[in-house]
């Protein structure tokens, strides 16, 4: 499983882009393995927004996909004791 945090003034900026960029890549690896794909997606009043993917591999991508296109800081946080990585992108307007 994966989580991806979005983060930063630019988000709210360009949230409908982002959201799209972040499906695009949902169905490229839908068309891949059918099983790959995102569980949700939940925003917060301060314009946070945290996707859940059903694998380690999508939520990864989403994070190369994101920093390829709109670079911003990324971390990638992976669990020792299961499947899962944790995924912090942030870029705040202006940058």
């Amino acid at each position: 499983m994966g989580i991806l945090h979005l983060s930063g003034g630019f988000i709210r900026a360009h949230r409908e882009d982002i959201l799209r960029l972040l499906k695009n890549e949902e169905k490229r690896a839908m068309d891949k393995n059918p099983l790959e794909r995102m569980i949700s997606i939940k925003e917060n009043d301060e314009g946070l927004i945290t996707v859940e993917t059903t694998s380690e591999s999508l939520a990864l991508r989403m994070g190369r996909v994101l920093t390829r296109a709109y670079s911003g800081d990324v971390e990638y946080k992976f669990s020792d004791t299961q499947k899962l990585v944790r995924i912090e992108w942030r870029r705040d307007e202006g940058r």
